[in-house]
């Protein structure tokens, strides 16, 4: 098995110290697993933890890699009103074959990225996420030695 490179960020509220946080992915041969460390606490702030597969990938990878948003956030979209955009989503995607059975699958963090690792080919990558009513399919080609990347769109069903 092969490292593959994890990024945890952390959100600190109210001041406070950071926590410390680790976080270990194995790559099989067609998947990506994360797995992060637990939320902590400070004298005056909580500290949340926010998981990502992150961007950073192995020279030379095979797979698929991106962000997965939602969006409509607001009931009354206002051109020009950055507190509306699509938000990143955490989401579980799988590829998907011509003949319907699965090549792989992963998550997306918190922050909506994701990384899976996966063999040459065409395949289609589907997503769902508890952040949203559905998520858009669409075709994906793997190229040996190559990460493409993706955006996923989910939609929320706020109008």
């Amino acid at each position: 098995m092969a490292a593959v490179v994890v990024c945890v960020g952390t959100l600190v509220a109210c001041g406070g110290s950071s926590a410390k946080h680790v976080a270990a992915g194995t790559k099989s041969e067609d998947t990506t697993t994360t797995q992060a460390a637990d939320t902590s606490t400070s004298d005056s702030a909580t500290v949340a933890r926010a998981t990502s597969t992150t961007r950073a990938v192995p020279t030379g990878s095979t797979g698929v890699r991106g962000v997965v948003t939602a969006g409509p956030t607001c009931p009354v979209q206002r051109q020009g009103d950055p507190s509306c955009d699509d938000k990143p989503v955490p989401a579980h995607l799988v590829l998907q074959r011509g003949d319907g059975s699965s090549a792989a699958s992963g998550d997306a963090g918190s922050d909506g990225q994701f990384f899976i690792a996966a063999s040459a080919g065409s395949y289609t990558l589907t997503a769902s996420s508890p952040n949203a009513m559905r998520c858009s399919s669409q075709p994906v080609t793997a190229t040996s030695g190559h990460v493409t990347d993706v955006h996923v769109s989910c939609d929320t069903g706020i109008r």
